[in-house]
């Protein structure tokens, strides 16, 4: 049974943008008083896209598209939902430069969406979206102190 009002954003390219491609499309939700999913495809689904990119793209570049974001489902997006695709309208960004995402619903919105403008009133709501594993942001955090000690005595 298909979901009525859903926003969903088409994941390209490395972590960093899918987290700026997932921020759009969860503050356009939001925006909008809808729901964000996450896609998964179905086989007819991706047969189709990969017959589509034929002669475009490297099958093997059309496949990775299509998987690449799974990789992260159980960590950084595990709070985002995930729902079969759907025959949403596709809303294409068409430059880097910033231009509002339509006042719409039902739709899958493709692009690269570089702007703080796209999500700027909805920070803490996207921040709480994502999940880092503890022990990573641990990690991390104790390696930026050492890093920020060293850089004290060495302009001492």
């Amino acid at each position: 049974m298909p979901i009525y009002f859903m926003i969903s954003s088409h994941l390209d390219g490395g972590l960093g943008n899918m987290l700026f491609q997932i921020s759009a499309g969860y503050a356009h939700s939001l925006r909008i008083n809808s729901n964000f999913f996450l896609l998964e495809e179905s086989e007819n689904f991706r047969k189709n896209y990969l017959d589509q990119m034929k002669g475009q793209i490297s099958k093997e570049y059309a496949q990775k598209t299509v998987i690449s974001w799974k990789k992260y489902k159980n960590s950084i997006f595990s709070k985002i939902p995930v729902h079969l695709h759907e025959n949403l309208e596709l809303v294409k960004q068409g430059c880097f430069k910033y231009t509002p995402i339509p006042h719409k619903d039902n739709i899958i919105i493709e692009g690269f969406f570089q702007s703080e403008k796209f999500f700027k009133d909805y920070v803490n709501e996207i921040k709480d979206l994502f999940t880092f594993d503890k022990n990573l942001m641990g990690n991390n955090d104790k390696k930026l102190n050492s890093s920020k000690k060293k850089e004290t005595r060495n302009t001492l």
